[in-house]
């Protein structure tokens, strides 16, 4: 156990964002389809037709979340201090 909240705090902001948000969506989505027959007009009030938004928030999750996996998986497409315009040229030699 404690290794996970090891690895929940070295998550970045964006990470626990991405993380939030999918958590949000999943348990929405998983009260649009427990909740009883007679709740369905209220809930679908807040979450639509069939708990589309309940699914868009959870979609908005996995994407975030993607995109943090993208983002570490390709360090090299980070552009280099000397190519912003900033920085000390590098030498040869």
């Amino acid at each position: 156990m404690l290794t996970v909240v090891h690895r929940i705090r070295a998550l970045t902001g964006f990470q626990l964002t991405g993380l939030a948000t999918f958590a949000i969506g999943t348990i929405l989505d998983l009260f649009y389809h427990l909740a009883p027959a007679a709740w369905l007009p209220a809930v679908e009030q807040y979450l639509g037709p069939d708990g589309s938004r309940a699914h868009l928030i959870t979609f908005v999750g996995m994407v975030v979340i993607l995109a943090t996996v993208l983002d570490a998986a390709f360090p090299e497409r980070r552009q280099s201090p000397e190519r912003k315009g900033g920085g000390v040229p590098r030498t040869s030699g």
